[in-house]
């Protein structure tokens, strides 16, 4: 029973660099007063969603990020460990 991990971090490296590329990249800026006369309540309505969705779209933008450097971590913790189990079986 011989299976191997093959772990792919040059690939999985540039795909989290392509992820944050497109992350930082994410416009969520949206209309935020739209016709600031207006009395109509769907205006306010209106405002008020796309302000809280640009606040979502930065969340968003924030907890992919913090998920990319979490990934790139988890990358170098494995690489890092099968160094070092490959390094004592090596001694042995």
């Amino acid at each position: 029973m011989s299976e191997q991990i093959i772990l792919r971090t040059e690939e999985i490296k540039d795909l989290v660099t392509a992820i944050q590329s497109n992350a930082e990249a994410f416009e969520v800026t949206l209309p935020n007063n739209i016709a600031s006369l207006n009395q109509l309540e769907v205006i306010h309505t209106l405002n008020e969603m796309n302000s809280l969705l640009e606040e979502v779209g930065e969340l968003y933008k924030r907890i992919l990020s913090t998920n990319n450097l979490s990934t790139q971590k988890a990358i170098q913790d494995m690489t890092e460990v099968d160094s070092q189990i490959s390094f004592s079986i090596q001694e042995r």
